[in-house]
């Protein structure tokens, strides 16, 4: 497999369980702008106002899970998906 195919074998693979990854999405679910994390801010900081802005939907882990990806700048969503 060269690289390019494994890069993107990679990419479109799902770092959730199956149970969170297939969970339902409303249609009428509008996703928030979140605060891009960069690495450059606590990152305490930046899971407490993902929290706040998802505060409705916090009853809901396969949405939170789902979403978090959102949040994250360049680099982050690289390491994300890296684990």
């Amino acid at each position: 497999m060269d690289a390019m195919s494994w890069a993107l074998q990679k990419a479109v693979r799902s770092l959730f369980l199956n149970e969170i990854e297939r969970a339902p999405m409303s249609s009428r679910f509008m996703m928030p702008l979140f605060n891009s994390y960069d690495g450059k801010v606590d990152p305490v900081e930046h899971i407490s106002h993902y929290i706040h802005m998802m505060s409705l939907h916090a009853h809901n882990d396969a949405l939170m899970c789902k979403t978090f990806p959102s949040s994250l700048g360049s680099t982050a969503l690289r390491w994300f998906n890296g684990l």
